[in-house]
This record gives structure tokens, sequence and C-alpha cells, in this order.
């Protein structure tokens, strides 16, 4: 009842109290915008470009997606394509070499090459020594002295090559080393310095002649004499020799003697061991000889050959 009763004051005020509006058909509309409409997708941009971790993200991506077009471009030797491999493969033993392009060649960028700093006399010797068709060594980039105790020794600054990945012990079918000699005897290489097939070295002859120096050196007598009283004297030799073995087994391409003696007299199992030399000045080598002397190139056992090679040439 209540509510009628302002619905009907309402109906009876008077008409003076009401103002005819100013807005009519003409200036009834939208305000129009002040700046030019922008389209969904420039919409969706600014909002990403807003977003600090968008971008960043997209850059990653970005750097990923070059990355795998442009490194098989740039390590070629990494790759194979042939009759064999149609699909390509990678090979393990290039999974440290660096970007290689010809046309770099000798820049120090994409030529394949790094600088390794801090590398002692004996590191640079190594590389020096080489067996290898493919000489590791590009260049001394700078020598430093630096304080040793009482003395001081020279640490290099050495460019190395990383596709000269040295020699590798691989085993082959009879097939296959019929093929590899075959080759080398086309190419006029056959038991040449340029042979990728190289002589194998007698790690385990050497090594137990080293117990018996050792032996000699610590008790005068050979490794087979030593008695249970001279057991730490046999541990430390036991110990130095599998120090020298497994260094020798991760360095294919070393074929000449080492020792782990140190300038100080002492028998050391880290670092690396160093070069033997003969009077001449040239190492000493400990590679296999068969009963007239000659270089032994392969061994052979259970249908497959063993075989030291030049692993860039033979990939």
């Amino acid at each position: 009842m209540e509510n009628n009763n302002i619905s009907l004051e309402t109906n009876n005020l008077p008409k003076e109290l009401f103002k005819k509006s100013k807005i009519d058909a003409e200036t009834l509309h939208d305000q129009a915008f002040e700046t030019k409409p922008i389209s969904f997708l420039k919409g969706a941009l600014m909002r990403f470009a807003k977003n600090k971790a968008s971008i960043v993200a997209s850059i990653i991506i970005a750097v990923i997606i070059l990355y795998a077009i442009i490194v098989p471009f740039a390590s070629p030797k990494a790759h194979v394509n042939s009759t064999d491999y149609p699909t390509g493969f990678y090979d393990s033993n290039f999974s440290y070499a660096l970007p290689y392009n010809p046309m770099f060649k000798g820049t120090g960028f994409w030529d394949g090459t790094e600088v390794k700093t801090g590398q002692s006399e004996d590191v640079y010797e190594k590389y020096k020594l080489t067996d290898s068709n493919h000489q590791p060594l590009v260049a001394v980039t700078d020598i430093k002295e630096e304080k040793m105790g009482s003395g001081s020794i020279k640490m290099y600054s050495l460019r190395i090559d990383s596709y000269a990945i040295g020699n590798k012990v691989i085993y082959v079918s009879e097939s296959q080393y019929d093929k590899l000699v075959s080759y080398e005897k086309e190419q006029g290489i056959y038991k040449t310095k340029k042979s990728i097939m190289k002589p194998l070295v007698d790690v385990a002859t050497y090594i137990s002649q080293y117990k018996d120096q050792m032996a000699q050196d610590l008790a005068h007598k050979n490794y087979a004499e030593l008695t249970a009283a001279e057991a730490s004297i046999k541990t430390t030799i036991d110990n130095v020799t599998d120090f020298m073995n497994n260094y020798y087994n991760q360095n294919s391409d070393i074929y000449y003697k080492l020792t782990a003696k140190t300038s100080s007299g002492k028998y050391s199992q880290t670092g690396y061991p160093s070069i033997v030399y003969a009077k001449d000045g040239t190492p000493e080598t400990i590679f296999k000889k068969d009963k007239e002397g000659n270089d032994v190139y392969f061994d052979y056992a259970n249908g497959r050959y063993t075989l030291r090679v030049d692993y860039f040439d033979y990939f």
C-alpha cells in the first residue's frame, strides 16, 4: 500500500519540475578513440614484451636452434654420411672436437683449435713426441716461469688441434684388416711413418721391467724376490706401476718409456710421468718386436685383429 502511494505522488508531480535534456539523436554516440586501434597480434606482442621471463626463455630457445643448425656445418669430421652409414653417426672420439671450418683455418676462431694454459713441460714434450700423422701442437702461445719450492718451473700455453686426437687401439675383423692393408699398399704408405697402422706398444713387458727397476732402487733386488717383510715396498711398486699402466692405457699415442720417479728421487702416483730419454736425446721406445726384431703392427686372436691406428686418418 505504501508503494502505491509513492507511485501516485510521483505521477502528480508538476511538469515545471522537469526539463528537456540537451542530448539528442545527433549527439548521442560513443566517444572516438584518441589513439590508433591495434590488432590482436600486436597486442599480444606488446604483452609479451612486458614479460621479462618470456623474453629470456625465447632467447635461450633461439640460441639452441641456431646451435643445432650451425654446429653440424662447423664440425664436419664428427659426422659421417656414406653408404655404410646413410643417416650418419656420431663418433665419441671426436666428442671434444671444436667447431671447424676450412675458411677460418689459422685464425683461432672455428679452426678446431683451443689454447690450453698452465701445461707442464712433460705435457709439452708429450704433444711434440707423438707418432701420429697429425701433430696436435699448433703453436706455443706463451711460456711463464712459476715458483716451485726453492726453484721454478716452466708453464706453457699451447694451441692444440682438437681433431688431432692421436692414435687409438681398435679391434677389427679379418676383412676390415685386409681392406686397410690393401688401401695402405695402394697409397704407398704401408709400414711407413705415414701409415695409418702404427707399431703396437708393448706396455706389459715394460711395466714388468719397471717393477724390477723400482725393486732394485728401493730394495736392491728384483720384484719377485721381495719378501713378506718388504710388503710395504711391494705395495708401493704395485700402486706406482698400476698408475703408469692406466696412464699408458689412456694415452695410446705414447710409444716410449715413462718413469714415475721425480727429481727428488721419490715415486709419484699423480700427474704426468716423465719421459725417459736415451743418450742421443731421443725417447726410449717400447714398440712390440717379433723374433727378428721388427716392429709388430697387429695382434691376432679369436678371429679379430688388434691394431693401433692414427684415428683421424682411420676415421
